[in-house]
């Protein structure tokens, strides 16, 4: 049996390149995760460009709702009522 290995892919160039080299040059069989963050339209025909370059398996995974509580609202709230009605000015980066 082939060993497996996951590749974090986002369908550019660079990873959909090192499917084909993992294979010939490892023998794995590839397995693709793509995390969706509410890209949209840029994961039309991921699933396809992945396999055409030989991986076995695309898995995308939805973060939308976590990373939209987790990374936009949240900070916003905490910045909003941490600091009062006027520190408007906390930039994601810094939030807790």
């Amino acid at each position: 049996m082939k060993e497996k290995v996951v590749l974090a892919y986002s369908g550019g160039l660079d990873t959909t390149a090192i499917i084909p080299w993992l294979k010939e040059t490892f023998n794995y069989d590839v397995i693709c995760c793509c995390i969706d963050c509410g890209q949209g339209e840029e994961l039309d025909g991921l699933e396809e460009r992945a396999k055409l370059s030989g991986a076995a398996k695309l898995y995308i995974v939805s973060m939308w709702c976590s990373f939209t509580t987790d990374s936009i609202i949240s900070p916003f709230v905490t910045s909003t009522t941490a600091d009062g009605p006027d520190s408007f000015n906390s930039p994601l980066g810094s939030a807790p």
